[in-house]
């Protein structure tokens, strides 16, 4: 989400598509890169939306990209 790190696809159509057909669905989709990796990251002054209906996703994804006490993996970048 912020260094651009992942398995790259075109767009996230295909990209749930492709987990799919390896039977991975839904919660467990790994992280995607859609699209330019150089353009497609979280960065400063971005506006983040989430779509996961459990609030305490949400909350662990914000936790790991703005509180500065978090320690649970290494991180280079604090964008928002």
């Amino acid at each position: 989400l912020v260094l651009g790190k992942g398995i790259l696809c075109e767009n996230a159509a295909k990209a749930v598509e492709n987990s799919y057909a390896q039977e991975v669905t839904d919660e467990f989709i790994v992280p995607v890169v859609v699209g330019d990796p150089a353009q497609g990251r979280i960065a400063a002054e971005d506006s983040v939306v989430f779509f996961n209906f459990r609030p305490d996703r949400a909350r662990e994804i914000t936790r790991t990209l703005v509180d500065p006490e978090f320690s649970g993996f290494a991180r280079s970048l604090f964008p928002l």
